[in-house]
């Protein structure tokens, strides 16, 4: 898992680096993002590397006091009586400070593979009071059986691995089909995958299970780029217009109709991804 991050973290720098300077200004605004929540990622790995690095370098000061501890009993030819000056620790308390800084490391380690985990209680980050007021359970609940699939997931997501992503995400509906974040974040996932039909069936399934305006725009507004890539300009507009006015604070729905209208033989369509990335 390590590898697949340092991996995708890689080909997104070199995507940047390459297309940066020929960006428009909202696309270099994008690409600053990314680069924003790349450099947010590598400082928690690094402060995590720091930390595991502390602990084995006092694993192998405690192993050479103990190897030393070992040699001078061989020479004295029986096991030395504990001192109170004595700096060696006793049989007992090595093993004991060994477990506890392998415990350590290893759950800084677990910890470096989930670089998008949140350590609260999944209330997922809504800051529209009035919105959250008319969402029901299902749009912000997860059982505590999937929260770190779901993380995972999530962090799949933010790192522009979808395939991974989407593997996750599709067993968790499969397994608590009420779960309406996994299945917002499972059509766009597709979307990215360019997976249209499947998309289409799960924000149709949305636009259903979910009383979240925020979410009904989102899912509006895919299925209003599916129409546009399928060239069905006349819904399409349909889709973008009902997106916008179910949750005017979403800008994409207006820009996507823009660019029906501007030019529907070159088109440059937002899915909504930037708004899940920054939940």
């Amino acid at each position: 898992m390590i590898n697949e991050l340092f991996s995708s973290m890689h080909e997104l720098l070199d995507h940047i680096t390459d297309n940066y300077q020929d960006a428009d200004e909202e696309q270099r605004e994008e690409y600053c993002y990314r680069i924003q929540q790349l450099k947010e990622t590598n400082d928690k790995i690094l402060d995590h590397y720091v930390t595991v690095e502390e602990k084995l370098a006092c694993f192998f000061e405690m192993y050479r006091e103990v190897k030393e501890h070992e040699a001078l009993e061989g020479e004295q030819g029986h096991v030395s009586a504990k001192s109170p000056t004595s700096q060696l620790l006793s049989e007992e308390q090595q093993v004991h400070r060994l477990q506890q800084i392998i415990h350590e490391a290893m759950k800084s380690i677990q910890t470096i593979e989930e670089t998008q985990s949140q350590s609260e209680s999944k209330v997922y980050s809504i800051d529209e009071g009035q919105d959250v007021i008319l969402c029901n359970e299902c749009d912000l609940f997860v059982s505590s059986e999937h929260e770190f699939a779901l993380d995972q997931a999530q962090g799949y997501y933010k790192l522009f691995m979808f395939s991974e992503a989407a593997s996750i995400l599709q067993m968790i509906i499969a397994e608590e089909p009420e779960c309406n974040i996994a299945r917002l974040y499972y059509g766009m996932s597709l979307m990215h995958l360019r997976n249209w039909s499947e998309a289409q069936r799960q924000f149709q399934l949305l636009t259903v299970l979910s009383d979240f305006p925020k979410w009904l725009a989102l899912s509006y507004n895919a299925l209003g780029c599916i129409q546009a890539i399928k060239l069905n300009m006349n819904e399409a507009e349909q889709l973008f217009k009902k997106a916008y006015q179910l949750y005017p604070q979403f800008e994409d729905p207006l820009k996507n109709l823009q660019s029906c209208r501007q030019s529907p033989k070159q088109l440059s369509l937002y899915f909504g991804s930037t708004e899940l990335c920054c939940m």
